[in-house]
This record gives C-alpha cells, sequence and structure tokens, in this order.
C-alpha cells in the first residue's frame, strides 16, 4: 500500500485532517519511535 493510499483511507474512514493522516502513514510505514534521544552530559 503507498503512502497517499494509507492517508486517503485514514481520511475516509476516520475524518482525519491531513496531517494527523500523514503522522499516523508515517508510523504505519516506518514503525513508532521508541527510545528517548539521550542527553548530552555536562
Amino acid at each position: 500500500m503507498e503512502f497517499r493510499e494509507i492517508i486517503a483511507w485514514l481520511k475516509d474512514d476516520y475524518g482525519l485532517g491531513l496531517g494527523h493522516a500523514r503522522a499516523i502513514a508515517h508510523v504505519i510505514r516506518h514503525g513508532a519511535v521508541t527510545e528517548k534521544p539521550s542527553r548530552a552530559q555536562k
């Protein structure tokens, strides 16, 4: 499934706006980030 198809599906079925649909489509295609970035030590 292509990125634009996922966005269309989310907008049509769930009534999401473009920004939210794009964010969720990104997670669907690439997975969620689960690690926090490490802070530089002082």
